[in-house]
């Protein structure tokens, strides 16, 4: 199957949220790369969005859905696949703009993933909880977006507010969930072992953990079940192997939670914007300006 006969038959539904209701240039960098690999796409946006941003979205044709406030991204999926005629469809992605990139052609990603025969195909999976694919971006395929297994996930997805609560029902639960209904789910950019290397490069943090929570019997609890019973630490691949998943994976984005907050404390984050500039043409500056705009909000 052809590049555009793929993207004929499949269609993205895009998470959107913006505190100055404006659709950020580093947002329409990602969204103008999708549209180069999907037929339809749907923004849902809980943003009062001001009119330079409804005018771009309608002049890129895209169905531009504005809803409150609440949810998060899970409850936007849930609306955007709604308005989907999902029968005529190969492929759904769901994504969001939490990330900057893509840094690489998306095809080389789409291409990847046509090699994966799995039925839900994420970027990435944490082990943080629970085993999960992460939800910035995921990819469903046909008969899945067809079965009942998938309408009963959406149809029974609700509103949440606490976001604790929405990656535990929600971003861990939609993997266990069709794990449980025996569908093959697959991660394309996966690193293997070298966990003490990721305890190293995230000491701070562990050190501040024990410090403040040296105390509580679900810490040692924990502490035990890795020790004693082969328990894997939780990890979250898109912070302790960001540098690896750029630079030898061939992963085209970066989280922005992790250069706004670092809550890691990983080492050498800084060097993020050489190693992106590294990779090829991505304009570094759209990230570099929306992150100095988040820090200055977050400062005032």
């Amino acid at each position: 199957m052809s590049p555009a006969t793929a993207a004929a038959r499949r269609a993205c539904v895009f998470a959107h949220y913006d505190e100055r209701g404006e659709f950020a240039d580093y947002a329409r960098y990602y969204l103008e790369a999708l549209q180069e690999h999907v037929s339809q796409l749907v923004v849902v946006s809980t943003a009062p969005l001001q009119s330079a941003a409804r005018e771009y979205l309608e002049q890129r044709g895209v169905q531009l859905i504005v809803r409150p406030n609440e949810g998060y991204d899970f409850y936007s999926y849930r609306v955007g696949i709604a308005t989907l005629d999902l029968v005529g469809l190969d492929e759904l992605v769901i994504c969001n703009d939490s990330v900057y990139g893509p840094f690489r052609p998306l095809e080389e990603l789409f291409q990847r993933a046509a090699a994966d025969p799995a039925d839900l195909v994420g970027l990435t999976a944490s082990t943080e909880i629970d085993f999960h694919l992460q939800s910035y971006f995921l990819l469903f395929r046909s008969p899945l977006l067809a079965s009942d297994d998938f309408q009963e996930f959406w149809d029974q997805l609700e509103p949440l507010e606490e976001k604790r609560r929405i990656i535990e029902q929600q971003e861990v639960g939609l993997t266990q969930f069709f794990l449980s209904r025996n569908h093959r789910v697959s991660a394309l950019y996966e690193r293997r072992g070298d966990s003490s290397r990721r305890v190293v490069s995230s000491l701070g943090y562990y050190l501040d953990a024990l410090r403040r929570r040296w105390w509580q019997r679900a810490f040692w609890g924990n502490v035990f079940q890795m020790v004693f019973r082969g328990r894997r630490a939780g990890v979250n691949p898109t912070h302790a192997d960001w540098r690896y998943l750029l630079q030898e994976l061939g992963f085209p984005f970066i989280k922005i939670e992790l250069l706004r907050d670092n809550p890691k404390q990983l080492r050498n984050i800084e060097e993020w914007p050489a190693v992106v500039a590294s990779l090829g043409d991505y304009p570094v500056t759209l990230a570099q300006q929306h992150l100095a705009r988040l820090r200055a909000a977050k400062e005032g």
